[in-house]
């Protein structure tokens, strides 16, 4: 049931809004991930099922938390990257005389004196 969670998690992610929206719901499917992990680990320790029918389970979600802990890790730096991006285009612009507004979603900078380049 819980491989159930995470493919529906996955496919919610893939209708993700923004690729913050992505991050943030690809998070859940490594939360879902590693969750699973988790009880298959119970599973084998207690010796609740045949090895031979957990094991495979279990190196399936060891390979799905390791593809989504990369997955999420790289989404985080890039959005973290993005902003302070930004925040450096914007400081940059305001120190030098720059104003910001946005134009299709994408900083543009302008200049607000009259001054000729």
């Amino acid at each position: 049931m819980q491989e159930l969670r995470i493919a529906a998690n996955y496919e919610e992610a893939k209708a993700a809004y923004s690729r913050r929206d992505f991050t943030a719901k690809s998070s859940i499917v490594l939360k879902e991930a590693r969750e699973s992990r988790m009880w298959l680990r119970l599973i084998e320790a207690e010796k609740l099922a045949p090895i031979d029918e957990v094991r495979p389970l279990l190196n399936e979600a060891n390979e799905l938390v390791a593809i989504f802990t990369t997955s999420v890790k790289r989404l985080r730096l890039t959005v973290t990257a993005g902003i302070i991006c930004l925040t450096l285009v914007c400081a940059y612009g305001l120190s030098h005389g720059l104003s910001y507004g946005l134009s299709y979603g994408l900083p543009t900078a302008f200049r607000t004196s009259t001054s000729n380049f």
